[in-house]
């Protein structure tokens, strides 16, 4: 699980295995190809929004409520902001552990779950 400062409270973000599904549908794309597109920059922006919404969703908020926190929140900061987010995020679910990774001011913060 990721917790990030996002539009002004800190949220959690976490792909569970139903997110994971639907990223794979919408996109069209298998989860760790995807996970590569990021590494490598050849991802797009509706990746990026697809992985921060359903991050949100896994991480306990409702799809539409999610929906519109990312919309507004990319739309008011540099696009590139948000990518290293949506990348620590898959990586979490497909490394994952017993870990939580906080991003606070650019610094990604790992802590054992107790």
């Amino acid at each position: 699980m990721i917790i990030r400062h996002f539009s002004n409270k800190e949220y959690s973000f976490h792909l569970k295995l139903g997110q994971i599904k639907a990223l794979e549908k919408e996109t069209n794309i298998g989860y760790y190809a995807l996970y590569e597109l990021l590494n490598f920059g050849k991802h797009s922006i509706d990746h990026i929004l697809l992985i921060l919404r359903l991050g949100l969703v896994g991480g306990g908020m409702e799809s539409n409520e999610a929906n519109t926190l990312v919309q507004k929140e990319v739309a008011s900061q540099p696009f590139f902001t948000y990518v290293e987010l949506a990348r620590a995020t898959l990586h979490n679910a497909i490394f994952g552990g017993d870990e939580v990774t906080t991003i606070s001011e650019g610094k990604l913060e790992t802590q054992t779950k107790s």
